[in-house]
């Protein structure tokens, strides 16, 4: 059996009605709730997404889970450019770890070195000696730093309509601008 470990999320960005179902089936999957050794279902997550909505981030967690049981979760929430912070808490043998993504980021970022709740990053004497090998400026290191796990922003649910004229958006700055009908057309000329 794996280690098992407490691990939260925080989960921003705009998300649609269909989106919101699919990803409260997952984060029930791996028995997420709202606070550890909660008791939650699928009704009690979407009202908090509701009552949160363009407020906060969706909190969950869960105080017992192997880490790679949240792969699936993963690739859902990069899958539909959701940001998250995933912080996985120090427990055994094994140190605290950070991971975040954000709409624009090629890959998931990790940070390995943490306190024991992974809400402080600890920096090790190799990272500060390889930052002086590559001549890094303090700024420049402590800029670093300061980009580990941003906030992922709130979330915000998005209706059909407001998809939609944002769909049309988007296709219009793709496709140029947006063709006259025939009517318009003919009134125009």
């Amino acid at each position: 059996m794996a280690d098992r470990f407490p691990i939260r999320y925080e989960i921003g960005g705009n998300i649609a009605s269909a989106v919101l179902d699919a990803l409260l089936e997952h984060l029930l999957a791996v028995q997420m709730t709202r606070e550890y050794g909660g008791c939650d279902d699928a009704a009690s997550l979407r009202k908090e997404a509701e009552r949160i909505s363009g407020n906060s981030a969706l909190k969950v967690c869960n105080s017992e889970l192997a880490p790679y049981m949240t792969d699936e979760l993963d690739l859902f929430l990069l899958e539909h450019r959701l940001a998250f912070v995933k912080r996985t808490d120090a427990r055994h043998e094994y140190g605290g770890q950070i991971e975040w993504w954000r709409p624009g980021m090629k890959h998931l970022a990790k940070w390995e070195f943490t306190n024991a709740e992974a809400t402080e990053v600890h920096v090790s004497l190799e990272f500060l000696k390889k930052a002086l090998e590559q001549r890094k400026t303090l700024r420049k290191v402590v800029a670093e730093l300061e980009g580990v796990a941003p906030d992922p922003g709130p979330l915000i649910l998005v209706s059909r309509a407001s998809q939609k004229i944002c769909g049309r958006r988007r296709a219009r700055s793709v496709n140029g601008p947006a063709r006259q009908s025939d009517a318009q057309q003919q009134t125009t000329v």
